[in-house]
């Protein structure tokens, strides 16, 4: 069974040791049932197209600060009302952001150990992209 992003990312900080399994599994199954990233929310209201989206990650991994919205209207792919729409989208429907809620309600992570395995999961990620990069660019993913 193909394990989503969402579970991956808790299960990436499980493993860094910022959080038990049974935190990690919680947090999985709300983030599935309740919130929705930005990018998912554009590609939803068709603001963004997947290849649009792909692009997006791509400049993401060269420049970890920027936000994906922040990246759509820079590069021209939606509008800053665009994004405006799907923030208070996320905010109405979604509520408190999963990592604001973690640090909120688990009163043992520390601070420098969360940063530090948030900054290796960028890596982890970056790492992803180049790789789907590296095959676009030879024509692998063209079958």
């Amino acid at each position: 069974m193909k394990t989503s992003p969402q579970a991956e990312f808790w299960r990436y900080l499980q493993g860094a040791g910022v959080i038990p399994e049974t935190t990690a599994d919680a947090f999985t199954q709300d983030v599935r049932d309740q919130w929705m990233p930005i990018g998912r929310i554009l590609l939803r209201e068709k603001a963004l197209s997947v290849p649009e989206m792909h692009r997006i990650l791509a400049l993401q991994a060269e420049e970890p600060g920027m936000r994906v919205g922040d990246l759509a209207v820079r590069e021209g792919f939606c509008t800053e009302e665009d994004v405006q729409k799907a923030i208070a989208f996320q905010k109405e429907q979604c509520g408190e952001h999963p990592l604001a809620r973690l640090i909120r309600e688990v009163d043992d992570i520390d601070p420098d150990t969360l940063l530090q395995a948030l900054y290796g999961y960028v890596r982890h990620l970056e790492g992803r992209v180049q790789i789907l990069s590296d095959l676009a660019s030879v024509g692998a993913l063209d079958d």
